[in-house]
């Protein structure tokens, strides 16, 4: 499959450069020679009897696999056993006889038969196919090397529509592969263990990453397909529903020594999109800077050496930007839809924070005053950059969340100090009003319904920020500065050390001693399960609760708490003597934003 698609990709390069070369004889013997070559080899393999015997073969293979991916009893028949995903014996010492050429030949048949042949797979034999797929992808007991599960991901996700030739040049192909897809589901064996299968082999390719082992792009792409099958999943009950069991039991075990499965499957979401959102944007000002120097002229300069580099530079800064955007366009989508049936674990502690300051963040980069740096009408194409796709989805996600904890989601977003201000949400209401009507990008899933939501949001949000902000002045007149994390009347050991905001639930690391926040050290171990200050092995059940001082957290604020309050009912009672002698006097007020005034943003 490999070798087919290189020599297709020769010839699609040669078809583009055949104008320039028509009288040129020897580039078109060239042309016909590899053409030709192409032809006889695919004419062969796909020749019926030859694909009957192969696909014979393959399916006593995977059988074969099967069996021994679960014992190591070598009597039982071959196709005695179901497939299962569970590791039921970990020493699987016959398995580990086969040489991973076996799977290559049964991954790279799948994959050359999905591109290059017409001819159908009985259902019977998929489904062995699709069994060995979902059984060898989910442990690395069974197959170590990481490229070789990605693989098997990537053909899971093509057999899902095997037969689809006769949609594939409709004009609304994409949509007819997808629906061909979920019916491809509906059939799928091991339908309750292939969220789960998909899941564990997205996370453990982050954990394969070690030096040369896996470069960073083609780890991205090799999550590519698990992405589609996971976005494909969610409309169809029976997964939605296992991986919502999923999400329900990582909640009750998030702080288990092992970290469950789907809390480092959402860790690496968050991870991956700010990652990749903050490169796009980058490079989508390398780009502007880069094309803005040769329309104006500075390369010219340069020498045909310097000027030849220049534009190498432009066309792999392209490359790159568009690899990032594709990416970032479907972590931030798949977000959209996890948020949509999933809301607890966005606002357990250890995420909620991160999430709301990470939509902030690029929020404000999409809609806020400097927008105009990532205006990029001449290339938008040629980089898959989709603004307004990503506004629609980081609207929706707000709106998730927001739907089932508001006040919380509205804390949670007013309270970070670095990308919110009272413009975003009256910002981001303008622009999603705007881009309403434009089906192609945002495809009409721009509702009154999303407007209103983000604008009641909007809202309740400002309503918070002014809130806190009064209290931080207070805090400030009083002399017992809090802010937005810690201030001079905040005792050193109040603070967390990492993130200098006042404790909720403090704890101590058992090897260091140091205390920290229990959400911070948390959200730590997500990606690294050793103490930040001494880089010994730990995990949340070795943390110590510091018990005493959480009590003396707790009494400080309440103690403050009620210094406030007081200070309030005296400014009450103030303004209404006041007011009995005919003065009037002017305390902190909450305004909302007339939406229907607000000045356009274009």
């Amino acid at each position: 499959a490999e070798y087919m698609g290189n020599i297709l990709q020769q010839l699609n390069r040669m078809e583009q450069m055949r104008s320039t070369h028509a009288s040129n004889q020897a580039w078109i013997k060239s042309f016909e020679e590899t053409t030709s070559r192409f032809l006889s080899i695919r004419l062969a393999l796909n020749e019926p009897n030859f694909t009957g015997l192969a696909i014979d073969f393959l399916k006593v293979t995977a059988c074969l696999l099967i069996h021994y991916g679960q014992t190591n009893d070598s009597h039982q028949g071959t196709e005695t056993l179901q497939a299962i995903v569970e590791l039921t014996e970990t020493d699987l010492k016959l398995l580990s006889y086969f040489p991973e050429i076996v799977v290559e030949n049964l991954t790279d048949f799948v994959i050359y038969n999905r591109r290059f042949n017409e001819g159908e797979i009985s259902f019977q034999v998929l489904s062995v196919f699709q069994s060995f797929f979902v059984m060898f992808m989910s442990h690395k007991e069974r197959i170590v090397n990481p490229h070789l599960r990605a693989k098997l991901a990537e053909c899971l996700e093509l057999s899902l529509a095997h037969d689809d030739w006769h949609m594939r040049n409709l004009s609304n192909s994409e949509e007819s592969v997808d629906t061909s897809k979920i019916a491809g589901l509906m059939s799928l064996p091991l339908k309750s263990q292939v969220g789960y299968a998909v899941i564990k082999l997205f996370v453990d390719i982050e954990s394969s990453v070690s030096g040369a082992e896996m470069e960073f792009e083609q780890k991205f792409s090799y999550r590519r397909p698990m992405l589609k099958m996971l976005e494909l999943m969610w409309s169809v009950v029976d997964y939605r529903q296992a991986i919502m069991h999923l999400a329900d039991e990582a909640l009750l075990n998030i702080e288990a020594s092992r970290v469950p499965v789907f809390i480092r499957f959402i860790n690496l979401l968050l991870n991956d999109s700010i990652f990749l959102l903050d490169e796009a944007m980058q490079y989508i000002t390398d780009i502007k800077r880069l094309i803005r120097e040769r329309d104006g002229g500075e390369w010219t300069s340069l020498g045909i050496n310097g000027r030849m580099e220049r534009e190498s530079q432009l066309r792999s800064t392209i490359h790159i930007t568009k690899f990032y955007c594709i990416m970032a366009n479907d972590i931030v989508h798949s977000l959209r839809l996890i948020t949509k049936h999933i809301q607890d674990l966005f606002v357990h502690p250890t995420f909620l924070e991160r999430v709301a300051s990470m939509l902030n963040y690029f929020l404000n980069k999409l809609v806020g005053a400097d927008r105009a740096s990532l205006a990029v009408h001449s290339f938008q194409t040629d980089i898959e950059f989709k603004p307004k796709r990503l506004v629609r989805d980081i609207s929706f996600m707000y709106t998730n969340l927001a739907a089932k904890y508001p006040s919380k989601i509205a804390t949670a977003v007013a309270s970070d100090a670095r990308s919110f201000n009272l413009r975003l949400f009256p910002a981001a209401v303008d622009v999603l009003m705007r881009i309403s009507t434009d089906t192609a990008e945002v495809q009409g899933q721009i509702t009154q319904q999303l407007v209103s939501d983000m604008r009641d949001l909007g809202d309740e949000a400002n309503r918070s920020f002014e809130l806190r902000k009064a209290d931080d002045e207070w805090e400030e007149n009083d002399g017992n500065s809090e802010g937005m994390g810690g201030g001079p009347g905040v005792p050193d050991e109040f603070l967390d050390p990492i993130m200098s905001h006042i404790m909720i639930d403090p704890v101590r690391l058992p090897s260091s001693g140091n205390v920290l926040d229990r959400a911070t050290i948390n959200r730590h171990l997500l990606s690294d399960q050793t103490d930040p200050f001494n880089r010994q092995p730990l995990t949340m059940e070795e943390v110590i609760p510091e018990v005493e001082l959480k009590e003396r957290i707790e009494a400080w604020r309440k103690e403050k708490q009620e210094r406030r309050k007081g200070q309030k009912e005296e400014e009450r009672r103030r303004v209404e003597t006041n007011e009995t002698g005919g003065t009037t006097s002017h305390t902190n007020t909450v305004t909302k934003i007339d939406y229907s005034t607000l000045e356009s943003l274009d």
